[in-house]
């Protein structure tokens, strides 16, 4: 076994005079290995020895399955034939992935000749392997739920490396404050790994709170990054990463990831000063470049970095949730000119699904529609708010192989060719399609991807469903037929489920295959059920049991009253309901004094948005509202900042952390380099404010126009009435 700063490393494979990570020689995953292994080696000393390239190994099983078709038997596609043999899908058989039991049964023949118990072997192997790794997963699951994903063990690890930290001289405050610092910078750059395209299903070890990066090795490396170094041991790093995957069963290099991971770190502890203070005493930092942008650490006071601490601890949570469903696998080794099509959005499954409560409603007639025996569209109506996308996130989670794309109108994500390569990509990895690039067709119209539903149904034993959220809010090319280029035809074995804004227009698409809708009430009884069961599940929340405690109400009598004044929204309760537990204002009131229905909720946020100060309303925060509001796309403070006039960003930014309930933060490029950006949470805040930004220049406009004519009338007329005389 190698060691590297301190880590055991499993060998590279294949490298000669090495040998591979020692196991249990009796755990499916060595055998299965060494099995493979003998087989390869067989077929090398048959060819003369050299190694046995992945081209000729999908050859040789492409003409066993060709040679071994049955009498009577409709003779397979090309297609079939090749089915599974690109060169990541069988990269991933022999580094122990092996997810798909009949195509290493179809190796294992190919390699081994007439040696059929071999290949009946390497199916049974495989299956023990997926039901340990299904147990692994339920196992992080369960973790996930009692520890926060940065737990102490890991930070405890981390901080035993940095300098200074084990002198009992150092003060109690200050050691606090960098204990927290290492948790947000941790944390952090978890969240954004985690969040990148295509790398959910590579975070599950960085998210196990006593998983390789309490070892002291792994810890290590990261206390030498947030320090100014570290860069040296990403090899090391994302060896330890790959070997946590499965008891070292996979084997991908890791090495990029790792580095990319650094990097993040390194960025979040310029941000703050207890970890900035620790880098610039450890000396010049080798690590420059790795920073997204050249910040300086923000001063923070003890209790704002336990806030932010919370706040990380929050978003870890959420992430975790997708993570270990699974929602990453199908695309975990995508070919590098597919992935950068993904659009993985994981951080808005995440947030999407925090707190979510019942819709079993929906869901049942969901699994109705896809258990029916034709194919065709399901689309589920419902008003802003009510919770569609919440919905479909949360199918999303619990049907993980199910591809799915969301269009978000503030994020800029709703064109037809984000939705077609996003889908198609995600089909070619949860099916093991032979490509290594989409086709060029992929982005004008719907040919390929209904090319690629049909060979997933093909390729897939169960049925093929894609999910689609906001179809209103996409766009619709001109001259075509369907918005999003939506296949008016679907092969059999394949459903859509797709979510739109009730009462919206333009948005049907022309079918030729079966439809239905699922119409949500929002004052039915099911709808209000739910809404009153989510409301009670957050009233032992300290906030909102100290309000209850004061006003002598039932968890009933706060339940029913906040459903009323949500009006079946459960956008209404995403704002209302922290306002409750974090304590202010807001409970200083009745609860009947609470605006009524989502529009009046955003009534009264505007008014407060407005402030009591009219100039600072129309120097400051007029213009970036209605910066905010016309952007169609996540924009920057400085581009606020720009787009509203003003010459610094710095009163901007202390503007949107006033609003940050309204707001999401994204991570955006800018001259080839990461930068943060700002959306409005929701299409229904985002219209509402466009509303309000055209009523304001309209009104503008018109007030200009009075005292054009006012002056007019004032100077022009006078002139006319004069004397006569020139000048």
């Amino acid at each position: 076994m190698a060691v590297m700063n301190g880590l055991p490393v499993p060998e590279e494979p294949g490298e000669p005079g090495k040998r591979e990570q020692p196991g249990d020689p009796d755990a499916p995953e060595e055998r299965l290995r060494h099995l493979l292994s003998e087989l390869r080696e067989a077929k090398r000393a048959r060819r003369g020895g050299g190694s046995l390239p992945l081209k000729m190994i999908a050859d040789l099983t492409y003409d066993m399955r060709r040679r071994t078709i049955r009498r009577g038997e409709a003779p397979p596609t090309e297609d079939e034939l090749r089915s599974g043999l690109s060169d990541a899908t069988l990269s991933g058989v022999f580094n122990g992935k092996a997810s798909n039991p009949d195509l290493v049964y179809d190796i294992a023949r190919a390699l081994g000749g007439d040696n059929i118990h071999l290949a009946r072997e390497a199916k049974r192997l495989t299956g023990l392997i997926r039901a340990k790794a299904e147990q692994i997963r339920a196992d992080e699951k369960t973790t996930s739920r009692k520890q926060p994903a940065a737990a102490d063990a890991v930070i405890d690890s981390i901080l035993v490396h940095l300098p200074g930290q084990a002198q009992p001289a150092t003060r109690r405050t200050n050691r606090e404050k960098l204990r927290l610092a290492v948790e947000i910078a941790l944390g952090r750059a978890i969240i954004r790994y985690a969040t990148k395209n295509g790398k959910a299903s590579l975070a599950g070890p960085l998210l196990n709170p006593v998983g390789f990066l309490a070892d002291p090795g792994a810890a290590g490396i990261i206390a030498r990054a947030m320090t100014g170094d570290g860069t040296r041991d990403t090899r090391a790093l994302g060896q330890a990463w790959a070997y946590a995957f499965l008891g070292g069963t996979r084997t991908r290099d890791l090495t990029e990831d790792a580095s990319e991971f650094i990097g993040y770190i390194r960025n979040e502890c310029g941000l703050l000063a207890p970890l900035h203070d620790l880098s610039a005493a450890a000396g010049p930092d080798t690590t420059r470049g790795f920073a997204d942008e050249p910040t300086k650490a923000r001063r923070t006071t003890l209790k704002a970095l336990e806030q932010t601490a919370s706040e990380v601890r929050e978003e870890l949570e959420d992430v975790t949730r997708p993570v270990t469903a699974g929602t990453g696998d199908a695309v975990r080794d995508l070919p590098p000119l597919i992935r950068t099509h993904l659009y993985d959005q994981t951080s808005l499954i995440a947030a999407s699904t925090r707190d979510f409560t019942g819709r079993e409603f929906v869901f049942t007639a969901l699994r109705e529609f896809i258990k029916q025996d034709k194919s065709g569209y399901c689309f589920v109506h419902a008003y802003p708010g009510v919770g569609k996308t919440a919905l479909l996130s949360s199918f999303a989670l619990a049907h993980p192989g199910y591809a799915r794309h969301f269009n978000v109108l503030t994020a800029g994500v709703n064109t037809p060719d984000a939705f077609l390569k996003n889908i198609c990509a995600q089909l070619i990895g949860a099916y093991g399609l032979p490509y290594d690039r989409l086709d060029n067709r992929a982005a004008y119209d719907s040919g390929f991807l209904t090319e690629l539903l049909d060979r997933s149904v093909r390729a897939s034993t169960e049925t093929v469903v894609v999910l689609v959220d906001a179809l209103d809010e996409a766009l619709t090319p001109v001259g075509a037929e369907n918005p999003l280029y939506l296949p008016s035809w679907l092969p059999d074995g394949c459903r859509f489920i797709v979510t739109v804004r009730k009462g919206a227009r333009g948005w049907k698409p022309r079918l030729d295959c079966l439809w239905r809708d699922v119409k949500i009430n929002e004052l039915g009884v099911p709808n209000m059920n739910d809404l009153r069961a989510h409301i009670r599940a957050r009233a032992d929340r300290p906030g909102i049991g100290e309000y209850l405690r004061s006003r002598r109400f039932s968890k009933e009598q706060f339940a029913d009253t906040l459903a009323a004044k949500a009006e079946g929204n459960f956008m209404y309760l995403r704002y209302v309901l922290p306002e409750f537990e974090e304590g202010g204002s807001r409970t200083d009131a009745e609860l009947d004094q609470l605006p009524a229905g989502l529009v009046g909720y955003y009534e009264e946020q505007y008014k407060r948005m407005h402030g009591p100060d009219e100039d600072a309303w129309h120097d400051l925060r007029l213009p970036v509202l209605t910066a905010l509001a016309m952007a169609l796309a996540p924009v920057t403070a400085a581009e606020l900042a720009a787009r509203a006039g003003l010459r610094s960003a710095t009163r901007v930014l202390a503007l949107l952390e006033e609003w940050m309930q309204f707001l999401v933060r994204v991570e955006v490029t800018r001259d080839g380099r990461p930068r943060t950006g700002y959306r409005i949470f929701h299409a229904s805040f985002h219209e509402f404010l466009r509303e309000k930004a055209r009523d304001i220049a309209k009104t503008e406009r018109e007030r200009s126009e009075l005292l054009a004519d006012r002056a007019r009338h004032l100077f022009l007329d006078e002139d006319d009435e004069g004397d006569g005389t020139d000048g």
